[in-house]
């Protein structure tokens, strides 16, 4: 495992070297030969593919596949040709749906391949060569050169200026200075070798500017890249809590309609009916009883909350998300560009006495690239903002100098020194008194406290021509010190008082220095505004998934984790989910993307992260703001409240209508309900009702936290459900009692359901959105004409009811509802 971006002494394993001569003269073919029969070529990805059926048939045992299936084949039996083929064909983009999201996970690992440079230029049997970058192996030596995607693990055995990008696994935008070893191994005959990290170049990284000769040492699935790769692809997906609650659910009443429905047939037989008129009575009750709609109305609830989460610049990708991110408890977010805006700004100009700040700058960009690529230097060529000296002589920066000299000509000929670089060396070229030092350093203090990286500027008025060839080192003045920030962005320390308030756990994962990560984290009010950081470089302990696991509960102690590398971020999230139910990770590079996928909810930044990235989050965010993701938050709260109301809504009225079912034959009367009853109820008037129940996001900025269905709400569903049972069958009976037929006797027992069903509606939104009042007066107005027009009426095979029968029904709803809030009210009261 290495430390990524900074300058560390690691030890590497050079096994795949070891025995081999390490000639400037490269690999001959044999060595070649041998070194690919030992470890294969430079892939990082595995080729085989799953077949499509067997990704069908993996999907085809999904319970809500096979309930889609089932109730189709019941409607089927019954006759109703059209109710089961719409059925059948709502298999169909499940299917679809399955089979695309797999092919969309092999695109996203096959961008990760496809970061790699296709061709690199090889030095073998003393020959340049360039050849297919998968026929690289161990001990190959690379000409590197700007613009260039390494393909392999390596160190440096030359290097000119080298600056690498390691944002792929790091996260981190600035760029590195790499270095060649000091002293280059002929022969290894170790397993392990000592080296600086500034030493060290990886697979995915890319060279800004220089170039140099690389000796590869790791290849393919061994290499840092490829062990991200390994990992993606062995993190295996798992279905949110409430899936495997309505999965559950949809289990156990499909097993009781199923036995119900056996018990129903034989009993209806064993009381003297047909056979045809036993299996109607039996698969009645199944269609009664098996919950089709519970599928179609969190489908639609999840489609209802994609909407709203994408106006809030929350782009879903799993729809099953949307119940998820309102059980969050846990936050692993990065620093760079999600917190902060994401770009280096120029946030200090502190020109030395005598001297102006155009002076100061013109120093700065004199000692900057006139193209310059390292974002240090851009930000200071656009403050700039003029064009450049002429230079005579570029002295570039280095890990070793710390600093960037130019030899530039004025306009009036004169020949003058600029440096820039690590305040300490800008010090040293410069004639300073005691007090002069302890003003300068006392400030840079203050300014990398808060996160800054801080640059020193000097001038020298004149350079000999000596000077010229062998570069000033002393004689200047300094100029002043310049501050580079990536600025926390505005509505942070506001999310994190929120997250704070619903004990929501934030925790920022970086690659980046303690000292920077602690001052972001400060800003935002991380850890009371007083955060606890911790380094992997002080505890060794922790350096393996083992370790991260065993100290599990002392990392929620801290607030940052700095220096954290692509496999510590997949460790800490595995460790994390052992402690909380629900764990958010946000990232924008490759190096975040096993973590991404192994969280509950992967989060991935909409303008600069990687392909990849974007595949396999299942949210990802269009502004690439940490507040997007804690308006996401505020927003599934509300959701997973309005779903919860929706399945109460379902279940209180599933209870009526299977004891229904299943009681009034069993007594051997007639039908309670007609499979055009059900039809109306399960497929139009429920799902309609659950329209109202879309409530807006609270006020409140804490949310009352509860399981989804705890005991006291399955106490009242259970009795509310069991007392308009009660009193829908007592007006069936009454009604049939009357001698006025099996269509009255049902029509006086429906209107006591849909009543209960409209009330319970009114009480459980109070009208408070323009939906459910709307919601309220359709199922008002159709319910009167159902029960009330002739022509409605015999297409439900119902009769007319009247004004005494409305009275009734009315007078039984209302004392179903006043007895349960009673029972209720008491059983809350004894609790």
């Amino acid at each position: 495992m290495v430390a990524f971006g900074k300058t560390v002494r690691t030890v590497i394993s050079v096994i795949a070297l070891k025995g081999l001569p390490l000639s400037s003269e490269g690999l001959r073919s044999d060595q070649v030969i041998v070194q690919q029969n030992r470890f294969g070529r430079n892939e990082f990805t595995n080729s085989s593919k799953a077949r499509w059926w067997q990704i069908l048939w993996g999907s085809v045992k999904d319970p809500m596949i096979l309930l889609l299936f089932v109730t189709g084949t019941i409607f089927l039996s019954v006759g109703n040709r059209h109710e089961a083929i719409t059925l059948y064909l709502a298999i169909l983009p499940l299917l679809l749906m399955d089979l695309y999201l797999h092919r969309r996970t092999e695109l996203s690992t096959e961008d990760l391949k496809n970061k790699i440079g296709k061709i690199a230029s090889v030095i073998r049997d003393n020959k340049a060569r360039e050849i297919n970058c998968d026929e690289l192996v161990p001990g190959d030596l690379i000409l590197l050169k700007t613009g260039d995607v390494l393909p392999a693990d390596g160190y440096l055995e030359s290097s000119e200026s080298i600056l690498l990008n390691e944002s792929v696994l790091t996260g981190e935008s600035l760029p590195v200075s790499k270095v060649s070893l000091p002293t280059l191994p002929t022969i290894l005959n170790d397993d392990q070798m000592s080296i600086d990290s500034a030493c060290l170049v990886y697979a995915g990284t890319r060279v800004m500017r220089g170039k140099g000769i690389l000796r590869l040492y790791r290849t393919g699935s061994h290499t840092e890249y490829g062990m991200i790769i390994q990992s993606l692809s062995s993190v295996p997906k798992e279905r949110t809590a409430l899936q495997k609650s309505i999965s559950d659910l949809v289990k156990v009443l499909t097993i009781a309609g199923l036995c119900g429905c056996v018990v129903l047939g034989l009993i209806r037989l064993f009381q003297g009916d047909s056979i045809a008129n036993a299996l109607l009575s039996a698969a009645i009750f199944a269609v009664a009883a098996m919950p089709e709609e519970f599928p179609i109305v969190f489908s639609f609830f999840l489609g209802v909350g994609v909407y709203r989460l994408a106006k809030k610049k929350a782009l879903v990708k799993r729809a099953v998300t949307v119940e998820s991110i309102g059980r969050v408890q846990c936050i692993c977010t990065d620093k760079t560009g999600t917190m902060t805006s994401g770009e280096l700004t120029l946030s200090e100009i502190v020109p030395s006495q005598g001297f102006s700040r155009q002076e100061l700058l013109e120093a700065a960009a004199s000692a900057s690239e006139e193209h310059p690529v390292d974002p240090v230097d851009v930000v200071i060529s656009i403050a700039f903002g003029k064009d450049h000296l002429k230079k005579i002589k570029v002295f570039p920066f280095t890990e070793m100098r710390k600093k960037e000299t130019a030899i530039c000509k004025s306009a009036e000929d004169q020949v003058m020194g600029f440096s820039k670089g690590a305040p300490e060396v800008i010090f040293k070229q410069c004639e300073l008194t005691e007090a002069d030092l302890l003003y300068w350093r006392n400030l840079i203090s203050k300014y990398s406290n808060m996160g800054m990286k801080v640059l020193a500027c000097a001038r020298k008025a004149k350079v000999s021509d000596r000077e010229i060839e062998t570069e000033p080192v002393n004689g200047f003045s300094l100029l002043g010190i310049l501050g580079f920030s990536d600025p926390l962005r505005p509505g942070v320390k506001n999310a994190i008082e929120f997250c704070q308030k619903n004990r929501i756990k934030v925790l920022m994962l970086t690659g980046d220095h303690p000292g920077t990560a602690l001052a972001i984290a400060s800003q935002a009010g991380m850890g009371n505004e007083n955060p606890k950081v911790l380094t992997f470089e002080d505890r060794p302990e922790l350096w393996s998934e083992q370790g991260i696991l065993d100290q599990a509960s002392e990392l929620l102690e801290y607030d940052v984790i700095a220096r954290c590398n692509p496999l510590h971020k997949l460790w800490i999230v595995r460790s994390l989910r052992t402690h909380f139910s629900v764990v958010a990770v946000t990232g924008d590079g490759v190096n975040d993307v096993p973590a991404i996928q192994q969280a509950d909810i992967g989060i991935a930044m909409g303008q600069r992260g990687v392909q990849s990235a974007r595949d396999v989050a299942s949210i990802v965010l269009a502004d690439d703001n940490f507040v997007t993701i804690i308006n996401a938050i505020q927003e599934g709260k509300q959701l997973l409240k309005n779903l919860n109301s929706s399945f109460e809504y379902l279940l209180l009225m599933q209870v009526p209508l299977v004891l229904g079912a299943l009681i009034i034959p069993m007594m051997g009367q007639p039908l309670l309900f007609l499979p055009v009853h059900l039809v109306w109820l399960e497929l139009i008037l429920h799902p309609t009702s659950l329209l109202g129940f879309q409530m807006d996001v609270s006020k409140s900025k804490k949310f009352q936290e509860s399981d989804f269905f705890n005991k006291k709400q399955l106490f009242a569903i259970s009795l509310k459900g069991l007392l308009v049972c009660v009193f829908m069958s007592s007006n069936f009976f009454l009604a049939l009692g009357e001698n006025k037929g099996v269509g009255y006797a049902r029509a006086n027992a429906l209107l006591v359901l849909i009543l209960a069903g409209i009330s319970y509606h009114l009480f459980k939104t109070r009208l408070s959105t323009r939906a459910s009042f709307s919601i309220f007066l359709l199922n008002s107005v159709v319910t009167v004409a159902i029960f009330q027009v002739s022509y409605f009426a015999t297409f439900l095979s119902v009769d007319v009811l009247s004004f005494s029968d409305w009275v009734r029904a009315s007078l039984m709803v209302i004392l179903s509802i006043s007895i349960s809030e009673l029972v209720i009210k008491t059983w809350n009261y004894n609790s």
